[in-house]
Parts: structure tokens; sequence; C-alpha cells
């Protein structure tokens, strides 16, 4: 287990670390994915915490399987990867992406919109992912479910973390 301090830049590290992996190497990463949320739960200072807000990512494996049935993403098979890294996303929202959860709303929306969706078009341009829709409409569908989805996890992080305190500053 590592200080608070240290672990920010380790969240940091394993996150980036699990979505090149993801997106460049698919189902063949899936050991070293497996492996990063270990190595995630050995440094980390909240283990319990991080369990606890593991049940978050479902909202977003959610998501991308109503828009997989919808016809807006289109993977080559079935994508267990993105799953593991809903969860990488969602535990590096609690430590090296907690920062968001201090932005205003408008703030949140944004980054949302620009780093939700814009990393389905990167994952398209990698070939991760396949965008039938063509990348202007898919990224105009996606940067609105994103703009919500990223204020909504800090919502649901309040609730089920038991923390009362708003995840944005009142303007």
């Amino acid at each position: 287990m590592m200080g608070k301090t240290s672990f920010l830049l380790a969240s940091a590290v394993i996150y980036t670390a699990a979505w090149w992996l993801a997106v460049l190497y698919g189902k063949q990463s899936l050991l070293w994915l497996s492996l990063l949320l270990v190595a995630h739960f050995v440094l980390s200072p909240s283990r319990l915490r991080d369990f606890q807000l593991m049940p978050l990512a479902l909202v977003g494996m959610t998501m991308d399987t109503l828009l997989m049935y919808a016809g807006v993403l289109h993977f080559a098979a079935t994508p267990v990867w993105l799953m593991l890294l809903w969860l990488h996303f969602v535990l590096a929202l609690e430590h090296s992406l907690a920062w968001l959860g201090r932005l205003p709303l408008w703030a949140q929306v944004f980054a949302g919109v620009s780093g939700g969706a814009g990393s389905y078009l990167a994952g398209a341009e990698l070939g991760a992912v396949s965008l039938p829709l063509g990348n202007l409409m898919s990224f105009l569908l996606l940067s609105c479910l994103w703009g919500a989805l990223i204020p909504g996890y800090f919502l649901l992080r309040r609730r089920i973390a038991g923390n009362e305190e708003l995840p944005w500053p009142k303007n």
C-alpha cells in the first residue's frame, strides 16, 4: 500500500496503461488489464472504498452495450476488454481523475464531452471500435451521453460512499 499522494501518480499510470493496452490490443490485453486491476488494489490506500465504488462501472458497461445494440458502436468481437476498462475508469475517477469532481458542473460536462466522447473517436482511429454513424454523428451522440455521465458519476459516488458533500462547488 502507498500513501495517497504517491498513489495519485500510480493511479494515473495504471489507468493510462490500461486505456492504451485495451485500445491497441483488445482481447489480447485481458491478462494485462486484470493484472493492472490487481496492482491498483495492492497499492491503493483505500481498497474497501474502491471496491464499493466498482459497481458504478455497470453504468458505463450498460451504456456501451446499448450503444452496440443500437448500432452506434461496432466491435469485431465481444469487447470483454471494454468491461475491464470501465472498471479502471471508475477507479481512476476516484483517484487520479478525482479532481474532476471539484470542478463546476459546466466544466465536468465539458470534460465528459471532450475526454469521454473524444476517447471513442481516438479508439476508432486506432481500430478498437467502428462508428457506423460516422465520426460527427457518433461524437454528437456520445457527447450528450458523456456530458451527463461525468457529473452523474460524482452524484452516484456521493450516494454510494455516503459522502454528502456536493461533488462540485456551488456557484
